[in-house]
């Protein structure tokens, strides 16, 4: 779930480059595939509000930025989850034995599954026909499944939301917050002092 969610995340950043490219009126032609994705590896890393005041400043070039940051993370992990989800994914989905009915039987009866986890399954078959917004509102519907599935009696136990769910909700925030939306009770409406062109 971890892998998955960072890859949607890191999709997100590589977008928003582009939407940097109009809000800071940068030549976009300039800035290539590769060096977009360095950026968004670091907004991964430290979020995209504090990356992308160097966007701005070095004009989407990399190199001054690279110079004077560790990227241990970004080197270690981020980019290789990404590279093998991508270029293995197929292989690694069409390499994977057929499990037998009874041990299927057995693995559903072990793990319950709840309504909430139904949802969140599905909206990770779902989320790349969604745009930002549409993710967002879909995410907070899910933690509130959640929230709700926990408050069952006084003696139910803490309601346990996914780690990816939160994550991903305050990252989608972040970024809806770069390109000009805001979030309003559980709605989105665009923030007024920009117009649609920054978008």
């Amino acid at each position: 779930r971890s892998t998955e969610a960072a890859i949607r995340l890191l999709k997100d950043n590589y977008n928003l480059t582009l939407a940097w490219d109009r809000v800071y009126k940068i030549n976009g032609a300039k800035v290539t595939n590769s060096d977009r994705w360095l950026w968004a590896f670091w907004s991964y890393n430290r979020s995209p509000k504090s990356v992308s005041h160097y966007y701005k400043k070095f004009r989407g070039n990399p190199k001054p930025f690279a110079a004077n940051v560790d990227n241990n993370e970004s080197a270690n992990y981020v980019s290789k989850i990404f590279a093998i989800r991508e270029v293995l994914k197929e292989y690694v989905v069409n390499s994977q034995p057929a499990p037998s009915n009874a041990k299927a039987s057995k693995t559903l009866k072990a793990k319950k599954i709840s309504p909430a986890d139904k949802e969140y399954a599905q909206y990770k078959k779902t989320w790349y026909s969604q745009d930002l917004p549409q993710r967002l509102e879909s995410l907070q519907q899910i933690k509130r499944m959640y929230l709700s599935e926990g408050v069952v009696s006084k003696k139910s136990k803490a309601p346990v939301i996914p780690p990816t769910v939160t994550k991903e909700l305050w990252y989608i925030k972040e970024v809806l917050a770069e390109i000009g939306y805001r979030p309003d009770s559980d709605k989105i409406v665009k923030s007024p002092d920009r117009d649609d062109r920054d978008l």
